[in-house]
């Protein structure tokens, strides 16, 4: 790096771990000079760096002053790939993140086209921005771990945030909670929409055994997550059977899936919840309409993003603490109209 770039990187890192607060006087133009060992040319050149990267203001006649919102402390990034640009809970995620940011004097920028190598414009910037230190903290979620060599991942001081390590949503208790309910309401024959997560499938059938209740393969489909539509024709083969043999509770398990499900309730004709009780995942604030009687079960997505911030905003104050480590957020489903949800810090 030139002298420039080692005494800017300097800088910024004295503004980041609060060595010099937001609204504090800078040295003088001489003092940097003797600190650095430099021209005042060079530091012309690196106090205009500064300024660019919003990290320092100057007031005539006064001086050199840190900004009120340093971005190195206040500006975040969080990455997200097209192919999950659909997913519901990322989508009601990435609106909440950027409130949250923006409610606590901060900003969050979201690339929603990112892929960790050098063709893709999204991480040609963030890495851009990562260097020149206008960001503070990167996030991801929902997609493969950075690669070790990944140039993003060898900035200076630069923390990055696995958000998919960090959450855990309990579904353990939407499986328990949803059979529950749907026994509570009558049923005794449960199918599912599944996504196909092999360990969710598992888990909601022995939960079934241990009710007591039957468990019938024709009962269970998974569907990915590129067939959706196909749900719909899921759920009219379950009802088509006979009335003996059809199921009498359905928990539809993601809510990517709600509306091609209720779909097939409708064209079956069976009545809700006469004949059939549902019970549908759901991510709050931001829920599907169902024109249709169902339980919603889910997760408080408001809760997920102020700690997310929360954490982005921890790991700017501690990017040179290598012992840092940030604290994961433990959701359990419940239902939608508690007005408290179950959630706890591990």
């Amino acid at each position: 790096m030139t002298k420039t770039e080692i005494c800017y990187q300097e800088i910024a890192r004295d503004i980041a771990s609060g060595q010099i607060q937001p609204g504090a006087q800078l040295p003088s133009h001489r003092e940097l000079q003797a600190r650095f060992c430099i021209s005042y040319i060079t530091v012309l050149g690196f106090v205009r760096k500064l300024k660019d990267a919003g990290l320092v203001v100057a007031r005539e006649r006064s001086g050199l002053y840190v900004a009120a919102s340093p971005p190195n402390l206040n500006r975040f990034v969080l990455l997200l790939t097209k192919r999950r640009a659909g997913n519901r809970f990322l989508q009601v995620l990435g609106r909440l993140m950027p409130e949250e940011a923006t409610a606590t004097g901060g900003e969050l920028v979201i690339r929603r086209d990112f892929e960790p190598h050098i063709d893709n414009p999204a991480y040609l910037q963030t890495l851009e921005d990562a260097r020149s230190r206008r960001i503070g903290a990167v996030a991801y979620i929902s997609m493969p771990e950075l690669p070790p060599d990944c140039e993003l991942c060898n900035v200076p001081g630069l923390p990055i945030l696995n958000l998919t390590k960090i959450l855990s949503l309990d579904s353990d208790s939407f499986v328990q909670e949803a059979v529950d309910v749907l026994i509570r309401q009558g049923s005794s024959r449960i199918a599912s929409l599944l996504m196909k997560r092999p360990n969710f499938s598992n888990r909601l059938m022995e939960t079934l055994r241990l009710r007591g209740l039957p468990v019938k393969p024709q009962w269970f489909f998974p569907i990915g997550s590129d067939s959706i539509e196909s749900a719909s024709h899921a759920v009219r083969i379950m009802l088509d059977l006979p009335a003996s043999q059809r199921p009498d509770g359905l928990i539809v398990s993601d809510d990517n899936l709600i509306e091609q499900a209720l779909q097939g309730v409708y064209q079956s004709g069976v009545r809700v919840p006469d004949e059939l009780r549902i019970v549908t995942h759901c991510n709050w604030p931001d829920v599907v309409a169902c024109n249709i009687p169902v339980t919603r079960l889910g997760y408080d997505v408001q809760t997920i993003a102020r700690h997310c911030i929360s954490m982005l905003r921890e790991a700017c104050r501690n990017a040179d603490n290598a012992l840092w480590t940030p604290s994961s957020l433990s959701l359990k489903a419940v239902s939608m109209k508690d007005e408290n949800p179950i959630h706890q810090k591990d």
